[in-house]
């Protein structure tokens, strides 16, 4: 009866640690697509305003409250590069970072693909030269070596009895 306890315990370990590095590993996604919007808005304004005129429909606010709008597509400017600056850029530095360690290992680059890229595990395998089955194999490997680095505030967010529950093992 214990080594089925003990067995079940291990099983929902797994489970865990694979939902919190997916989860991660989503958010990671996403800053790469905020960032990107960012960027885009950025250039959008600046292109607008490099033309002389403000497409009133990208900026917020009325736009009978400036017939002339560059202004307001000047602030406007300013504000995104402002969040560029600020948390756009620490989530940058924190994509990269995460990117940068997932690469230096096939079995968190297989996650990376995975969970971040969105591969199937089928086109995962044939990228990195393995069966699909030892591909799934060797993710459980990444999850393992991602979890060490998941932040601990993250954790917590992610599934927040999950600290409580890993303290109880």
């Amino acid at each position: 009866m214990r080594k089925a306890s003990n067995e079940r315990k291990r099983e929902m370990n797994r489970d865990v640690k694979r939902l919190i590095v997916a989860g991660y590993l989503d958010y990671i996604a996403g800053i790469d697509e905020a960032v990107t919007r960012l960027d885009e808005s950025i250039r959008r304004t600046e292109a607008a305003l490099t033309l002389g005129a403000v497409r009133y429909r990208d900026m917020p606010g009325n736009p009978n409250t400036d017939p002339d709008g560059i202004p307001e597509g000047i602030a406007r400017l300013e504000e995104l590069k402002d969040r560029w600056e600020g948390d756009a850029s620490a989530m940058a530095a924190e994509w990269a970072t995460m990117l940068d360690f997932c690469m230096q290992s096939t079995p968190r680059r297989i996650c990376w693909l995975h969970y971040v890229d969105g591969l199937t595990w089928g086109r995962v395998a044939r990228k990195v030269g393995y069966s699909q089955q030892h591909a799934r194999r060797l993710a459980w490997q990444g999850i393992n070596e991602i979890y060490e680095i998941v932040p601990e505030s993250f954790r917590r967010s992610a599934i927040p009895k999950a600290q409580e529950w890993e303290d109880s093992r």
